[in-house]
C-alpha cells in the first residue's frame, strides 16, 4: 500500500492513498484518477515540510513534520496517528546510524526516540542560525560519513553564510564563506556518481537578503569540490548568478533543477566536470 502527503501554505496537509497498481510505477506516468483523497489535516498556521524517516524502534517509516509544533505521524492500517514531538523548535531530523540528528536553529542534537522521546545524547549549540544539513558519503574513503551544513553568522552586523564541513562528533573539519553580504545559503545537494572516488561535488543554491521583509532579487548557485586526497578542503569550481534566491536544488542524471523565485529552472552539468573531478 502506498500514500502520498501534501502540505499546504497554510498549515494544513493532504492525505492521499493510491490505488494499487499493477504495472512497473518506475516507468507510469500518475493521472489525478490515481489518487484517492483520504482528509485533510490542520497541521499548523505555517507552511512545513514532511520528511519521511525510519523509526528504528520497530524498523517502519514514518514521517517526520517540522511545525512550530514538531509532530511524527505513523500509519495503522491507513489511519493516521499524529504524535507530538516533546522537544520543541526542531526544524528536521537526520538518521545516524542507530541514533538521529535533531536539528534547530542553532545547535544540533544527538538523540534516540524512546516513548518519552528525551533521550539526549550530545548536544552541539552553535551560536548561529542552522539551515540544510545532510549526510555526506566518501565510498573510496572506507565508506567514511561526514556531515555538511549551511549556516549564517553576523560580522559587524551584516549577514555572512557558510557551508560547514564535519565529522560525526560535529568537529569541524573544513568550511567554504560566501562571497557576498547578506547572503544566505538555502539548499544543497551532492552530485551523484557511480565512480569510487575521494571527492565529492557539491551544489548550493543561495540568495542575497538585505531586507527580511523582501523576497531576494538575486542569488547564486555554486559548485563546490570538497577534495579527500587533500584533508577535505573545499575549493570553488564555478558560480552562476541567478535573478532571485535559489529556495531549492537537486540533482539526477546530469541535470541540476533549481527552484527560483516562482520558477523552476533545469541546467544541464558538462559531462567533462565530472569526468574531471569524479
Amino acid at each position: 500500500m502506498k500514500f502520498f502527503f501534501i502540505s499546504l501554505s497554510n498549515g494544513k496537509m493532504l492525505y492521499y492513498k493510491l490505488k494499487p497498481q499493477e504495472r512497473n510505477l518506475s516507468n507510469y506516468t500518475f493521472s489525478k484518477n490515481d489518487f484517492i483523497f483520504k482528509r485533510k489535516y490542520n497541521i499548523s498556521t505555517e507552511a512545513f515540510s514532511i520528511k519521511k524517516i525510519k523509526n528504528k524502534l520497530n524498523n517502519e517509516n514514518c514521517l517526520f513534520l517540522d511545525s512550530p509544533t514538531p509532530s511524527f505521524i505513523y500509519i495503522n492500517k491507513e489511519n493516521l496517528i499524529i504524535s507530538n514531538f516533546n522537544i520543541k523548535n526542531c526544524n528536521n531530523i537526520f538518521d545516524i546510524y542507530n541514533s538521529y540528528l535533531f536539528v534547530f536553529n542553532d545547535c544540533l542534537l544527538f538523540g534516540n526516540l524512546s516513548n518519552t522521546q528525551s533521550q539526549n545524547v550530545q548536544t552541539k549549540k552553535y551560536g548561529y542560525q542552522l539551515y540544510n544539513i545532510s549526510l555526506i558519503t566518501f565510498s573510496q574513503n572506507k565508506n567514511m560519513t561526514f556531515i555538511g551544513m549551511i549556516s549564517e553568522e553576523k560580522e559587524n552586523g551584516i549577514t555572512k553564510g557558510n557551508f560547514i564541513f564535519t565529522d560525526l562528533n560535529l568537529k569541524e573539519i573544513s568550511r567554504y564563506k560566501f562571497e557576498y553580504d547578506f547572503e544566505v545559503g538555502t539548499s544543497f545537494c551532492e552530485i551523484d556518481n557511480n565512480k569510487e572516488s575521494n571527492n565529492k561535488l557539491i551544489i548550493i543554491g543561495t540568495g542575497i537578503i538585505e531586507n527580511i521583509s523582501q523576497e531576494p532579487i538575486l542569488g547564486h548557485l555554486y559548485l563546490l569540490l570538497i577534495d579527500g586526497e587533500n584533508n577535505y578542503n573545499i575549493k570553488k569550481l564555478y558560480e552562476i548568478e541567478t535573478r532571485g534566491g535559489v529556495y531549492k536544488v537537486n540533482y539526477k542524471n546530469n541535470i541540476i533543477y533549481c527552484a527560483i523565485g516562482n520558477t523552476l529552472f533545469l541546467y544541464s552539468l558538462i559531462e567533462n566536470v565530472l569526468n574531471n573531478y569524479y
